[in-house]
C-alpha cells in the first residue's frame, strides 16, 4: 500500500496563519531559516492524522499568538490533508477551536474551553470514528516507525527488537538444532520447560551438588580422626589366648580338687555308714539285751543314737554350706575387680575432652579459608559426633557395670542366706551336743546298774571300738584359684575391649571410601550438569547467530547487534543499531539519517505500507539511500523564508 501527500492547508496553525503547501508525487524541498515553519508542517501533518507533533507529544501548543505570545482568542485552527492511498484520494480536517458559553445572568460569554472537529472525506465524525477511519488507512505504530528516519532508534530498545523480531518471524528450535545431536537432545529436554526454566534447574541442582560436595571433605576428615590407633590385633588375639588357656587350667585344676574332695567324702562317708550299721546292729542287739534292764535304758539309748545321727547330719550340712560360702566370697570378689576394670574404663572414657582446631579449615575447591560463622558450623557438627560416640561408649559401660552389680548383689543376698543358715546350723550342733553329753551321762547312770549283756553285744561293742574312722575332711579352700581367675578374666576384658577397636577402624575405612565414591559420583554429576550448561550457551549462541543473521539480512546499510556478551560467557539480550561497526548514537547526523531511510525501507517492506518520509535538517546530507516513499526534505537556509520546491 502506497500512501502520498498531496496537499496539507494549514490556518492559524502554530503561528502559520494561512499556507497551503501541494507536494510532489517523489520529492518535495521545503527550505528556509530556523523559524520559518518547517517542523511545523511535520507537525501539521502527524497532529491532522494522531492528535500528536511530529516528537510524538500530545500536549503543545496549536494557537497562535500575538506579539505578547499570549493566544489570540476566538481564532478557528484548522490543519486540512489529501492524501492518496494507492491512487484513491482522501480529504481529512481537523479543526480546533475555542468555545464560549455565556452563562446564565450573563451578557458576555466566558472562556468554558476547546473543542476539536473532526471531518473526513468532509464528513463530521466524532472522534472515535475518525480515529478508526485513519487507522484503517495507516495505524499510528507504523506510522512514526516509516515517516520519521530518527524515530525507530528513539523507541527503547526492547520495542526496537520486537519490532525487528517479528521482521525475522519464527525461527523453531529445530532449525537451530540441525543435525547437531546435542542440540537435538537439549531439545528433547525443552518439551516441558523453556530453557531459562531449565537453566534453572540445572543451577539449583549443581547448587545442592556443590552443598553436599563441599560437606565430603570434613566428613573424611572427621571420620580418620575419630579411627582408633591401630595395634597388632593378630598379638592382642594371641595374648588373649594365651590367658584363656591359662584360665582353663585354673578350672581343671579347681574341677581336679573339687573331684578329689568329694572322692574322699565319699570314702569318709562309707566308713560312717559302716560304723553306723554296726552301731545300728550293736544298738538292735543291746535292745534285745536291754528288755533285761528296763524300758529307760532301751528309751536312753534310743535318744542317744538319734541325737549322734542328727549331729552327724548337721555337721556335714555345715561342711557343705562352708565350701559355698566359700565359693560365693570367691565370685564375689572377681565381679568385684571386674566392676573396678569397669569404673576405670569409665573414668578413662569420661575424662576425654573434645578438641578442634578450625585453623586451615578451607573449601576444597576455591582453597580459601572457611568463614568462622562456617567454621564454627564445622566444628559444632565434630562436636556433637564427639558427645554422641562419648555417651554411647559410657552408656555401654554403664550398662556392663550394672549387670555386674546386680550378680554382685544377687550373690551378697544369698551369702547373707546361707551364713545365717550356718549360724543356725551351728547353735543346733551345740545343742545336739549338750543333748548327748545330757544323754549319755544318764545312759552312763543306767549302765552302773547290773545289766545283762549278750555275746553278740560284746562282740559288736569290741569291733565298733577297735573301727578305725578316717580323718575328718577339711573344707576346699579355692580362694586364690579363683581371685587369679577373676584378674586374668578382668585382663582379657580389657584385651577384648582393644580388640574392638579393628572393627572401628574397619568400619571408618568402609566410610571413608563410601565418602569418596559419593564425592566422584557428585563431581561426574557437576561436570555433566556444567556440560549440558554448555550446550545451552552453544545453542544459544547458535540461535543469536541465526536471528541476528536473518534480521541484518533485511538491511543494507546498518547491521544489528541482538546480544551482548557478558563476562561470565554468557549473553544478554539487546537491540544496538551501527553502521559499520559504530553504534548509531555515536553516528554523525548524516550517518543516523542515512542509517534511518535503510530502517525505514526495510519496515515499509516487511509492512508493505509506504507513506511520507519527512527528513528535517536535510542540507546534512549530500546524497540519501533510494527509497519509494515519497520524500518530504527540510532544509536550513539562512536567511531565506519558507520555500517550497
Amino acid at each position: 500500500m502506497r500512501i502520498e501527500l498531496r496537499r496539507l492547508t494549514l490556518l492559524n496553525f502554530k503561528g502559520v496563519r494561512n499556507l497551503t503547501i501541494d507536494f510532489d508525487k517523489y520529492i518535495t524541498r521545503i527550505s528556509g531559516d530556523n523559524g520559518t515553519g518547517k517542523s511545523t508542517i511535520f507537525d501539521a501533518f502527524t497532529w491532522l492524522l494522531f492528535d500528536k507533533n511530529s516528537s510524538d507529544e500530545k500536549s503543545f501548543n496549536i494557537k497562535t499568538l500575538d506579539a505578547n505570545n499570549n493566544p489570540i482568542h476566538r481564532l478557528e485552527h484548522e490543519v486540512t490533508g489529501e492524501i492518496l492511498v494507492d491512487e484513491v484520494r482522501y480529504e481529512l480536517k481537523k479543526l480546533f477551536k475555542e468555545k464560549w458559553t455565556k452563562p446564565k445572568g450573563q451578557l458576555e460569554p466566558v472562556f468554558s474551553g476547546h473543542e476539536t472537529e473532526y471531518f473526513f472525506n468532509g464528513v463530521p465524525l466524532t472522534q472515535r470514528n475518525y480515529n478508526a477511519k485513519v487507522d484503517s488507512l495507516l495505524s499510528e505504530g507504523i506510522a512514526k516507525l516509516i515517516t520519521n528516519p530518527l524515530y525507530f532508534n528513539t523507541i527503547k530498545w526492547q520495542d526496537r527488537r520486537g519490532v525487528l523480531a517479528k521482521m525475522a518471524g519464527v525461527i523453531s528450535d529445530i532449525e537451530i538444532a540441525g543435525e547437531n545431536h546435542e542440540f537435538l537432545n537439549l531439545i528433547q529436554l525443552l518439551k516441558n520447560k523453556t530453557i531459562d526454566e531449565l537453566k534453572k534447574e540445572i543451577a539449583s541442582k549443581k547448587s545442592k551438588i556443590k552443598e553436599e560436595l563441599d560437606y565430603i571433605p570434613a566428613k573424611i576428615e572427621e571420620a580418620d580422626r575419630n579411627k582408633p590407633q591401630a595395634e597388632d590385633y593378630t598379638a592382642l588375639q594371641k595374648e588373649i589366648d594365651t590367658k584363656n588357656e591359662a584360665i582353663s587350667k585354673i578350672e581343671t585344676e579347681i574341677d581336679n580338687g573339687a573331684i578329689a574332695y568329694r572322692t574322699k567324702l565319699d570314702d569318709y562317708n562309707l566308713k560312717q555308714r559302716e560304723k553306723n550299721e554296726l552301731e545300728n546292729k550293736l544298738n538292735q542287739q543291746r535292745f534285745k539285751d536291754s528288755q533285761v534292764n528296763g524300758q529307760k535304758k532301751m528309751e536312753t539309748r534310743t535318744l542317744l543314737q538319734n541325737a549322734k545321727m542328727e549331729l552327724s547330719n548337721l555337721e556335714n550340712t555345715l561342711v557343705r554350706h562352708q565350701r559355698s560360702i566359700s565359693d560365693a566370697e570367691a565370685f564375689i570378689m572377681s565381679e568385684q575387680n571386674r566392676l573396678t576394670a569397669k569404673q576405670n574404663e569409665w573414668d578413662s572414657e569420661n575424662s576425654k575432652e573434645f578438641v578442634a582446631n578450625s585453623d586451615g579449615l578451607s573449601c576444597p575447591t576455591c582453597k580459601r579459608d572457611y568463614d568462622e560463622a562456617k567454621k564454627d558450623n564445622i566444628v559444632s557438627e565434630w562436636r556433637v559426633n564427639f558427645n554422641n560416640n562419648k555417651n554411647k561408649n559410657l552408656d555401654a559401660i554403664e550398662a556392663s557395670a550394672k549387670g555386674i552389680k546386680a550378680n554382685i548383689a544377687d550373690k551378697k543376698d544369698w551369702l547373707e542366706k546361707v551364713k545365717r543358715e550356718v549360724d543356725n546350723i551351728s547353735v543346733q550342733i551345740n545343742t545336739q551336743k549338750t543333748t548327748i553329753e545330757t544323754l549319755v551321762t544318764k545312759q552312763k547312770e543306767l549302765d552302773a546298774l547290773p545289766a545283762f549283756v549278750s555275746e553278740e553285744a560284746v562282740a559288736l561293742d569290741k569291733q565298733i571300738s577297735e573301727f578305725v574312722m578316717p580323718d575328718t575332711i577339711p573344707a576346699i579352700d579355692n580362694t586364690e584359684l579363683k581371685a587369679k581367675r577373676a584378674s586374668i578374666v578382668a585382663e582379657i576384658d580389657q584385651l577384648k575391649a582393644r580388640l574392638l577397636t579393628k572393627d572401628q577402624i574397619t568400619r571408618l575405612d568402609t566410610r571413608i571410601t563410601e565418602l569418596k565414591e559419593r564425592e566422584k559420583e557428585l563431581s561426574q554429576q557437576i561436570a555433566e550438569n556444567e556440560k549440558l550448561e554448555f550446550t545451552i550457551e552453544q545453542f544459544n549462541k547458535a540461535k543469536i547467530d541465526t536471528i541476528e543473521q536473518r534480521i541484518n539480512s533485511k538491511f543494507k546499510i546498518v547491521k544489528f547487534r541482538m546480544f551482548n556478551q557478558q563476562v561470565n560467557g554468557g549473553y544478554e539480550e539487546c537491540c544496538d543499531c551501527m553502521k559499520n561497526g559504530v553504534p548509531f548514537s555515536d553516528v554523525n547526523t548524516a550517518g543516523r539519517i542515512e542509517m534511518g531511510i535503510d530502517i525505514i525501507n526495510a519496515l515499509c517492506e516487511h509492512y508493505d505500507v509506504y507513506a511520507p518520509i519527512f527528513i528535517d535538517n536535510r542540507e546534512s546530507i549530500v546524497n540519501i539511500p533510494a527509497c519509494n516513499s515519497q520524500i518530504v526534505n527540510l532544509y536550513v537556509v539562512a536567511g531565506q523564508p519558507l520555500t517550497i520546491n
